[in-house]
């Protein structure tokens, strides 16, 4: 399909691309930036584990379910304008959450970032399909390419930075000046553009495909909380029959000469299915992995936001530096690359799953022998029976400085137990993972500026 471009004023060809790419970096950077406020968010909001994985799959589900809608759109009715009209609802977005002070007005702001994500982000590789040819338009897709990726890895980093120094609203709000900053200047630098002859818009296939979507995420996301209600299976039930039903649509619009969201006929291409697939399958685990972690890090592990997001520097320097010998490995091993990565990453999930592990067995080994020796006292936590609280005995708040440096918490630690009986719970896979309260009023007990607490369910399987 050809398209008309429309050029901006003259200047640089290359000078839209920062301003297109720091949109896209602000998509991507949203997306995984919140796994590590999660913990503070949950605190301050006093939200349900249902509403924070709202927080996160609120965001995607609705930038997954737009984003070829967005793309006709842009098509239509200009790219830029629609890049600019993304960019300006995600600005806004942004500012709302920041600004939310309950759960559900951050859960309903993070589904409009992600509908402002998908006008957004699906003009962003139009624009550079117009602007740039031949060897320029590699380039700028490479750059495109390394930007998401160094978005996705280094949000945790940023993120973990932003919550210590300011909190957690401030991952939202720096968004603000930033976006305010691209859209004064994507008038100036990128050139308008539009299909000459536009597809037009398949309503129906959206509304269908959000359907079947909505189906698979609302239970799973609510159902473990609720106990798994009947409405939940019928939802599950449902999703195959919204599927199915989409694709018919897709197959009947295509026959009729229509423009359906996802040609049928790509699929017939074994390599386009097996890629899709392959993306499916990757991108499925790394979001929740990244999400998982996270909060492992904190919850299980005690560690701050920022020294979390630190860890996953790690994600990020090894990414670099695969990103370099990429297209080269790419050249020398053809379809045996991403083979290679899928077998990488899989040696290193398993890696990290026996450490994990390991440290369980630890954890468990520590809890029994505290509490053999009375200084800890289990019992069934009321509203799970099957998960247990531990407090300290009398002995054990006598004890308590003596129990702290034993347990390695390096220097913080407690002068000594001189005000009200303090409680120890377990709160993690690994001791050094706990909630210290007072028993009395339920403050959180302070040793100079640091608070040893750790937002979550204070309760864990014994």
């Amino acid at each position: 399909m050809s398209s008309i471009a429309i050029p901006a004023p003259r200047t640089s060809p290359w000078a839209a691309l920062p301003v297109v790419l720091a949109g896209t970096f602000m998509v991507v950077l949203d997306f995984f930036i919140v796994n590590v406020a999660m913990p503070a968010m949950q605190t301050e909001l006093h939200a349900s584990t249902g509403a924070i994985e709202w927080v996160v799959a609120g965001y995607g589900l609705t930038f997954a379910t737009l984003l070829i809608t967005a793309g006709r759109l842009g098509d239509q009715l200009g790219r830029r304008r629609m890049f600019s009209a993304g960019l300006l609802l995600f600005t806004v977005a942004s500012a709302a959450c920041g600004l939310s002070t309950t759960p559900e007005m951050l859960i309903i702001a993070r589904a409009f970032q992600g509908a402002a994500a998908a006008l957004l982000s699906t003009n962003v590789l139009s624009i550079i399909g117009v602007t740039y040819t031949g060897p320029d338009r590699l380039k700028a897709l490479s750059i495109y390419g390394t930007v998401l990726g160094l978005a996705a890895v280094g949000g945790q980093l940023i993120g973990g930075a932003l919550v210590e120094a300011v909190g957690w609203r401030s991952i939202f709000l720096i968004n603000v000046p930033i976006g305010i900053a691209a859209l004064a200047l994507t008038r100036r630098f990128v050139p308008e553009s539009r299909a000459d002859n536009g597809s037009r818009l398949d309503l129906v296939g959206t509304a269908l495909i959000t359907l079947a979507l909505v189906d698979v995420v609302l239970p799973l996301v609510e159902g473990r909380q609720h106990g798994w209600p009947l409405w939940t299976w019928l939802c599950l039930g449902a999703a195959p029959v919204a599927l199915a039903a989409f694709a018919v649509h897709q197959r009947k619009l295509h026959a009729r000469g229509g423009a359906p969201l996802l040609d049928p006929t790509l699929f017939r291409d074994r390599g386009f299915s097996a890629g899709l697939l392959t993306q499916l399958a990757f991108w499925s685990g790394q979001a929740s992995f990244f999400l998982v972690f996270a909060l492992y890090l904190q919850q299980g592990r005690g560690l701050g936001a920022l020294q979390a997001g630190l860890v996953f520097t790690i994600l990020a320097v090894s990414y670099m530096a695969a990103s370099v010998k990429a297209t080269a490995l790419t050249t020398s091993l053809g379809r045996g690359a991403p083979a290679l990565g899928a077998l990488t990453l899989a040696a290193g999930h398993a890696i990290l799953a026996m450490t994990i592990g390991l440290l369980r067995s630890e954890s468990s080994r520590e809890l029994r022998t505290l509490t053999a020796a009375g200084i800890l006292r289990r019992h069934q936590y009321s509203r799970h029976p099957e998960r247990f609280e531990y407090e300290l005995t009398d002995a054990g708040r006598d004890l308590f400085p003596v129990i702290l440096t034993l347990m390695s918490w390096g220097d913080r630690y407690l002068a000594g137990p001189d005000g009200p009986p303090l409680v120890l719970q377990h709160h993690g896979d690994h001791p050094l993972a706990a909630r210290v309260t007072c028993a009395e009023c339920g403050d959180p007990v302070r040793h100079g500026e640091s608070e040893l607490v750790y937002p979550a369910t204070a309760s864990y399987p014994g």
